[in-house]
């Protein structure tokens, strides 16, 4: 495992530790393959290759160009959560927000489960954008990988990196408000 090759790496015994570079890549190697073959996708197990392939397919990030997905790779954090984890918690203050990789999201205000965010969907956006304490809590429906931003985007991305931000907050909205909409008229019809 990973934990063995570093507490090989970091022995106080000298004759424990790796005698030569190449013997510490062979395990590293055999670590990592076994990583990768755990079940299910871990933030962990993810190369960058299958970082790249994963956030080109979601919709999110649909319009993003090649430069702009490596600006997002680069700032995001790869996060897991388990069947049941509370990602984030109404009321709370942060400006924070996700796009999920794997997986659904409950999403719940005041106790009341008022719809589900799926792959390719992002959640925290509200609260990222106005700076106003979070409407709803989002928890984990199965195992969850999230792309996590905490640093506003105009710190760490490129012009056409925000604007296509922008644009997919812009749309992720504007669907929300259209699905609102759509269910006060068949309830008041």
């Amino acid at each position: 495992s990973l934990a063995c090759v570093v507490s090989r790496a970091l022995s106080k015994d000298l004759h424990s530790r790796y005698q030569t570079g190449n013997d510490m890549a062979a395990d590293l190697a055999v670590a990592l393959k076994a990583l990768k073959q755990l079940p299910g996708t871990t933030a962990a197990a993810m190369v960058l290759e299958d970082k790249v392939r994963t956030v080109k397919g979601l919709h999110f990030f649909r319009e993003f160009s090649d430069a702009e997905i490596s600006e997002v790779i680069e700032v995001a954090t790869w996060e897991s959560y388990s069947p049941g984890d509370l990602i984030i918690s109404e009321g709370d203050e942060s400006e924070t927000f996700f796009v999920i990789a794997l997986g659904q999201g409950a999403v719940t205000k005041g106790g009341t489960r008022i719809g589900t965010i799926e792959k390719g969907d992002c959640f925290g956006e509200m609260g990222y954008l106005s700076g106003q304490l979070r409407s709803a809590s989002v928890t984990a429906v199965n195992a969850v990988l999230a792309l996590k931003f905490d640093a506003p985007i105009a710190e760490w991305a490129s012009l056409p990196c925000q604007v296509r931000f922008n644009k997919a907050f812009q749309k992720t909205l504007i669907t929300r408000l259209a699905s609102v909409s759509e269910d006060l008229s068949t309830r008041t019809a």
